[in-house]
């Protein structure tokens, strides 16, 4: 997840540790292990250390991504933070419920939200899910 927002992070963090179709399984230093409640296939690892940007444009970005992302994000600071997952539906069901979850919060989506999908590119949060 890649925002501008600082509070939309930690929003997040609130979020998912109460989003009812995931049970906290473990915790480390660094990430948090979930496990679909439904069926335990489903599996979710959130990466809550805020990520170097900058690395993590030379690494896991291509070009035409970093540029669409500053682009997007003007001079504003960037934060970002990984989510990784065996099972794109617990993916888009996480990300469904946190729409919900913000628009509750804040009685409006922020457009400030973009997904880095491994397989899709980049993907605008307020739009593609």
């Amino acid at each position: 997840m890649i925002t501008s927002n600082k509070d939309i992070v930690s929003l997040f963090d609130t979020f998912i540790y109460s989003f009812p179709e995931i049970r906290l399984v473990s915790k480390d230093h660094d990430t948090a292990f979930f496990q679909n409640v439904k069926h335990h296939r489903g599996k979710l690892y959130y990466h809550f250390e805020l990520d170097d940007v900058e690395q993590e444009f030379s690494v896991n970005y291509k070009v035409n991504e970093v540029n669409f992302i500053k682009t997007f994000f003007k001079e504003k600071k960037i934060f970002m933070f990984d989510l990784s997952y065996t099972s794109d539906s617990i993916l888009t069901d996480l990300f469904r419920g946190f729409k919900e979850y913000l628009i509750a919060k804040n009685d409006s989506l922020p457009g400030d939200i973009l997904i880095g999908h491994p397989f899709d590119g980049i993907k605008k949060f307020e739009i593609d899910y």
